[in-house]
């Protein structure tokens, strides 16, 4: 067999794996695949003989790439397609790139878990206590690349989801980091003077942001409006009392679920949105869906108010 020959089927044998002779870093990674991408997610991971099976969320999830963050530089979420409604926020919790130029994980700040895509693939990991050297590797979570909006190279479709069960997650991640790291270090050894201004410029933004936040809620609670919402804060809260025999599931705030067992009874504030009974979600246990059976409705007007679930099931 000529070499042209031999070379022509390792390329493809590397394609079809799913890794690349080029390792990319995080964001160029995610630009390659393009905002509005869609995701499905797994979560409930069993991962053994060489296979991978997983819970399907009922959700995709639309990639959005967030650039020019005074205090981080740059950043992705992933919402619920179609709506604004964040499965991975950027904000919360600080996601943050854990390389100014070439990153291979964001960072959640201060919760020990980080995400890392791979051709295809992003993966929540969990018990990293240092974002910029990953050495345990526990994925909790991962996304699979139904569709690239820019129609990339990277697997996506039936070609992901054959790649999510049959890939060896750890090893791919092990190898992955670690290439990366060489690829850092040597881009770290050769910042030029912009890209050090722009690491000092965001180091300086979290100093100040820190410093503004503190400024700015001194500031807030004792104007006017925050007076108000204090006041708001100090009233009676509102109690519902199960007083039914069958177990109530409960759906309120920003995608928080509860269940409340015959005879048990909760307290929620009199202001802030409406609780929903809930319905289990089909093959998951512990998520729920808001029906559009309003409970209460906590718009302030019966603050002090002990509620019992049979006057309001139907």
């Amino acid at each position: 067999m000529k070499k042209s020959s031999i070379l022509f089927i390792c390329l493809v044998l590397l394609t079809v794996s799913g890794f690349s002779l080029a390792q990319q870093d995080q964001k160029s990674a995610l630009h390659s695949i393009g905002e509005g991408s869609l995701f499905k997610g797994y979560w409930g991971l069993e991962m053994a003989g060489g296979k991978t099976s997983g819970q399907a969320r009922s959700s995709q999830y639309e990639l959005k790439l967030e650039n020019d963050i005074p205090d981080r530089d740059y950043a992705f979420v992933l919402n619920k397609a179609g709506s604004s409604s964040a499965k991975i926020n950027s904000g919360f919790g600080y996601l943050e790139p854990n390389h100014h130029t070439k990153a291979s994980a964001f960072g959640v700040q201060n919760k020990k878990t980080a995400y890392v895509y791979i051709n295809g693939i992003l993966y929540f990991l969990t018990g990293v206590t240092d974002p910029t050297n990953i050495t345990s590797i526990e994925i909790d979570e991962l996304y699979v690349l139904m569709n690239s909006a820019n129609g990339s190279n990277d697997l996506s479709g039936k070609n992901a989801l054959k790649e999510m069960k049959t890939r060896d997650h750890v090893a791919t991640i092990q190898t992955y980091l670690s290439e990366m790291k060489a690829i850092q270090e040597a881009a770290t050894a050769n910042f030029t003077d912009k890209e050090k201004d722009e690491i000092a410029i965001i180091a300086q933004a979290k100093i100040d942001k820190k410093a503004g936040i503190q400024a700015k809620n001194a500031a807030y609670w004792n104007s006017p409006e925050g007076q108000r919402v204090l006041a708001k804060s100090r009233q009676p809260e509102i109690t519902l009392v199960n007083n039914t025999s069958d177990m109530l599931l409960l759906c309120y705030g920003q995608g928080v679920s509860s269940e409340l067992k015959p005879g048990e009874s909760k307290t929620f504030s009199c202001s802030g949105g409406k609780v929903y009974r809930g319905t289990r979600r089909s093959g998951n246990s512990s998520q729920f869906d808001p029906t559009d059976n309003v409970l209460l409705m906590r718009d302030g007007s019966n603050c002090g108010a002990v509620v019992n679930a049979s006057n309001v099931i139907r």
